[in-house]
């Protein structure tokens, strides 16, 4: 220790040498370094998670360059050393001194501080540090006491305080930055009281020991209690030269006197650099394969002040969301991720990589044996397993360690530590051998875990087989391997051999089950159902073959078994009787179950008779399906029933066995298996009728028919006894007793309704009488032939009739032999002659269609009327070179036309010159089987008259000159006033009706072409 000391004393003095010399330019720096801790290292790569314990990367860099050196920031003066940087570190006179930073200067890591100037500022003499100093703690022990405690008095001598001192100066001023004592004496004078809380107060310009920053006006209060005693006060706080006063308050009851000296104490100053805690920001990144396109930035803290080294941590994550956020900051990571950090260092220019591997693949479990689900005699099992941490990345995972596949649990209890087996690259082999004290089934599985702690999932639906939780191995996981151990084989259940049952095949996706039902219709089967035991091992289908077995002494053509394997169904050849109750035997060795244990044959007396489990079959007919009075209807069973059958009958279909309002008819037995009921329809009634049967046999099995289960087993009859009704009408539908017909071809339609209860299916009749006649005259028709129909129910007559009063009657019977002869008058009248209006002037009009007879013809249509003459536009003629304009005029000595005009045809329009308000009468053709008319229009102007085949009194002009290329249509009304009319296609084919009957129109068209209206 002396050694150390003296060695310590040299580098002291040296201190003070370099602390005079020129700072001597280093060394260039050296780049730093990265590396990565945390996770596992496996096969030369490091491995990280999103596990818990392994999703932290912490990422350092060293680079002693980084390490800044921090500088004190006051200045002290002391002797021939001037304006030196320092720190204030305490009172002269002592040697062991605690500066006002840690981690001082250490280059070497000695923990020797270097370049320490320990410095006594009053006394201008510098001390030699030793044994007992720290840089990292910043304790420097010197070898010698440095300066002198007390530097001087501030009083020449001490001043008598008899009251407040309100503003104490000094003889002397403060010389250096100083701590103060107040020392006082002949507290024996005081006779009473004493001082207040603040009594003896330093004022001046405080100085921060650390950074040497000066605050003016400044107080700190020295006594501690209002006694006065003889004592030394120091202050805690230094002050600046020359800015020291004193106050002295005293309390109200003070009385006496004391004495007071204030003294400045020496101070020790300190000059050396020191450490703090660095960062290094922006120089650091992290990328991951899984999310180039956002690197996180990674901010690097230093382990201690002095290291030089810097460290982080990013945390892995798999939801992208997370990405970049966070504190650490979160990084998205796939398996097989690469993770590469990255430093750049700018002193000197350098790029450093780490990298590492995320592996988020769980262990997978390969099972060897036994068998998963399988059933065996075996009681002594081995269970072997081969767990394998598949490769993330490069054909490398992060690996599987032995003690983290130790064991299989086994019906929930752990097995001993095991020795797995390495059987391939990350591949462990595990097993265990135990033999297996219960009968059933037994669940095992393997806790397993990856270096990084990767499990298998082990809960839901997307449960890993065979694999369990290493955090809870006992507990049974979702999917676990299973085996069953059964040693005994299955039994047959005599009381549960019967005749019937089927298996039913369904198919859902990709999965086919079979299942058993009873079922008392299968008249070929016979079924038997196995006990399993508690051993539970199913019958194997593999070992079923229907020559081992015997029905009734006959080999069945088929067996199979149901999903369970505890149902056999036996199928034969043909039919049974439905009350058979036929020996069963499993005449020939050979089945077993699938523990392989053989079932025992059952032959001769050992045979079982199979209860009869069959419905009887119940056969329903009746003696008609349709009647006017009643039904009989007749029960057939397929064997003997304990009671005769109930066989009711209802109007309400049934529904899937649902029977309601049925009444029970009368039964009577006619033979051994053999009863009939008679329905008799009420008068006037009409109806159809189901039929519901039920019986019972001699083993008490019900058997139904006509309650729709299965789905429309329906049996039925109708009865009618009322007869048809029927209703006349005309073409239209309008009743033809009340409307008026018109003259010409008229059709009467007498309608019979058949249609009289729900579920008749005899709705038609059969005419077999008709007349046609003049009411109280002569008949005009009674061929039946004359009458036609498409459906038997509604028949039409077609006749051409003249004005008067008419008769029509009909005789029809329906298909239960119900007639009625029905009748009704009618009247034929005049048709209505079309009022073609004509107004004083020139009035341009048109017929709306082509008259009967002459009577378009102007000496017939305008005989008589104020009319004189008629003309009309011809656009051919005009065309032709000739006069377009057509006319014909009035001779007053004849009355008659004469001119170019002889009769008015539809489709034109005509100037008919009125010399006052008049009316022209006229009868349109009915419509006749012939083309629809039609109206050759050229370029220019033409007359165009309204004219509609179907009989429509107007129309959309767009509608009506819809086939021709028009461009505006002019009307004239001689009314004063009113003249011409402008109308122009609007585009729409309906919503106005601008066309009108009797209306004509002077239209442009564009093109030539072919009115079809």
């Amino acid at each position: 220790m002396k050694t150390r000391g003296r060695f310590i004393a040299i580098l002291g003095v040296l201190g003070i040498l370099v602390s005079l010399m020129s700072v001597v330019p280093v060394m260039g720096a050296t780049a730093g370094t990265i590396s990565l801790s945390g996770g596992v290292t496996t096969d030369s790569v490091r491995w990280y998670s999103t596990n818990t314990g392994f999703d932290t990367a912490t990422v350092s860099v060293t680079d002693a360059d980084k390490n800044v050196l921090n500088d004190l920031t006051g200045a002290c003066t002391s002797g021939t050393l001037v304006a030196f940087k320092c720190t204030l570190v305490g009172v002269a006179g002592g040697t062991t001194y605690q500066m006002n930073h840690t981690y001082l200067e250490d280059a070497n890591n000695d923990d020797i501080p270097d370049g320490v100037l320990m410095r006594a500022l009053q006394g201008a003499q510098s001390g030699f540090i030793s044994t007992g100093t720290s840089a990292a703690t910043g304790a420097v022990v010197l070898a010698a006491a440095l300066g002198s405690t007390v530097h001087q008095n501030l009083h020449t001598a001490a001043v008598a305080v008899t009251a407040d001192v309100t503003a104490g100066t000094t003889d002397n001023a403060l010389s250096n930055y100083a701590r103060v004592r107040a020392v006082i004496t002949n507290a024996a004078g005081v006779t009473a009281g004493g001082l207040e809380t603040a009594g003896i107060v330093i004022n001046g310009t405080a100085v921060n020991a650390t950074t040497l920053v000066e605050t003016a006006g400044s107080t700190e209060t020295l006594n501690s209690s209002a006694t006065i005693a003889d004592a030394n006060l120091d202050s805690t706080t230094f002050w600046k030269a020359g800015t020291v006063t004193l106050t002295v308050d005293a309390n109200a009851t003070f009385a006496g006197t004391f004495s007071i000296q204030l003294q400045e104490l020496g101070t020790v100053v300190a000059r050396y650099s020191y450490n703090q805690t660095d960062t290094v920001t922006g120089r650091t990144t992290l990328v991951s394969s899984s999310q180039t396109a956002v690197s996180v930035p990674l901010t690097l803290t230093e382990t201690t002040p002095s290291s030089g080294i810097f460290t982080t941590t990013a945390q892995l994550t798999s939801t992208l969301g997370d990405h970049n956020t966070g504190t650490p900051k979160k990084v998205y990571v796939t398996d097989g991720a690469l993770l590469t950090f990255t430093y750049n260092d700018e002193d000197p220019v350098a790029s450093k990589t780490a990298t590492a591997r995320a592996d988020l693949k769980a262990p997978i479990i390969a099972l060897t044996g036994p068998t998963d689900a399988s059933f065996t005699n075996v009681s002594a099992l081995t269970f072997i397993v081969t767990v394998t941490d598949e490769a993330s990345a490069d054909g490398k995972a992060s690996g599987i360690t032995a003690t983290d596949v130790d064991n299989i649990v086994i019906g929930g209890t752990s097995s001993p530590a095991l020795t797995p087996l390495l059987v391939g690259t990350n591949s462990l082999q595990v097993s265990y051998s135990k033999t297996l004290t219960s009968q059933g089934l037994t669940s095992w599985w393997v806790p397993a875990k990856d270096k990084v702690g990767n499990v298998p999932v082990v809960s839901g639906t997307s449960a890993v087989k065979g694999a369990g939780d290493p955090a809870a191995e006992t507990t049974e996981p979702a999917k676990p391997f299973k085996v069953s151990v059964d040693t005994a084989a299955p039994t047959i259940i005599a009381a549960n051999v019967k005749t019937g049952g089927k298996l039913t095949t369904a198919t859902s996706g990709t999965t086919t089950t079979v299942t058993f039902g009873e079922h008392d219709t299968s008249r070929k089967n016979v079924h038997v159902r196995f006990d399993a035991g508690s051993g539970t091992a199913p019958l194997d289908p593999a070992t079923l073959s229907a020559s081992d077995w015997k029905v009734g002494g006959t080999s069945p053509s088929s067996a199979a078994i149901d999903d369970t394997g505890l149902y056999v169904v036996l199928t034969m050849a043909a039919d049974q009787a439905t009350d058979a109750k036929p020996k069963v035997e499993l005449s020939t060795a050979g089945l077993k179950d699938e523990a392989g244990n053989s079932v025992a044959t059952l032959t001769g007396t050992s045979g079982i008779t199979a209860i009869d489990d069959l419905a009887a079959v119940l056969t329903v007919t009746s003696d008609a399906a349709l009647a006017e009075k009643s039904v009989t209807v007749t029960v057939e069973s397929s064997e003997a029933l304990g009671l005769a059958p109930t066989i009711s009958t209802t109007t309400t279909e049934p529904e899937a066995a649902t029977v309601t309002g049925a009444a029970a008819q009368t039964v009577t037995q006619t033979g051994t298996t053999t009863w009939t009921a008679k329905f008799t329809n009420p008068t006037g009634g009409f109806s159809k009728q189901y039929v519901v049967v039920t019986g019972i046999d001699t083993a008490n099995i019900t058997s139904i028919v006509g309650d729709d289960l299965p789905a429309k087993d329906l049996v039925t009859f109708q009865v009618d006894d009322a007869a048809p009704t029927a209703v006349f009408t005309d073409a239209s539908g309008n009743a033809l007793a009340t409307t008026n017909q018109e003259e010409g071809a008229i059709w009467l339609v007498s309608t019979f309704d058949e249609d009289e209860y729900t579920g008749d299916s005899y709705k038609t009749v059969t005419v077999s009488a008709m007349t046609l006649k003049i009411v109280d005259g002569a008949d005009q028709t009674t061929a039946v032939g004359d009458l036609f129909s498409s459906d038997n129910k509604a028949f039409t007559l077609a006749q051409d009739l003249t004005p008067g009063a008419y008769n029509i009657s009909l005789t029809a019977a329906d298909s239960a032999g119900n007639s009625v002869t029905v009748n009704s008058n009618f009247t034929v009248v005049a048709r209505t002659a079309k009022t073609l209006s004509l107004k004083p002037g020139v009035n341009l009009v048109s017929i709306p269609g082509s008259i009967v007879g002459d009577g378009a013809s102007l000496n017939v249509l305008l005989s008589g009327l104020p009319v004189t003459s008629v003309s009309t536009y011809d656009r051919s003629v005009d065309l032709a070179g000739g006069n377009p304009w057509l006319t014909s005029t009035l001779d007053a000595e004849t009355s008659l036309f004469t001119g170019d005009i002889t009769s008015l045809e539809p489709g034109k329009a005509y100037f008919i010159t009125a010399t006052a308000s008049t009316s022209a009468k006229m009868l349109i053709e009915q419509p006749t089987m012939m083309l629809p008319p039609t109206l050759a229009v050229r370029q220019g102007f033409n007359a165009i008259g309204y004219w509609s085949i179907s009989g429509a009194t107007q129309d959309d002009i767009d509608g009506y000159l819809n086939s021709i290329s028009w461009t505006v249509a002019y009307t004239f009304d001689p009314t004063p006033g009113t003249g011409w009319g402008v109308i122009r296609p609007d585009g729409s084919l309906t919503g106005d009706t601008e066309a009108t009957e009797g209306t004509g129109y002077l239209v442009y068209v564009s093109q030539d072409g072919t009115l079809t209206p």
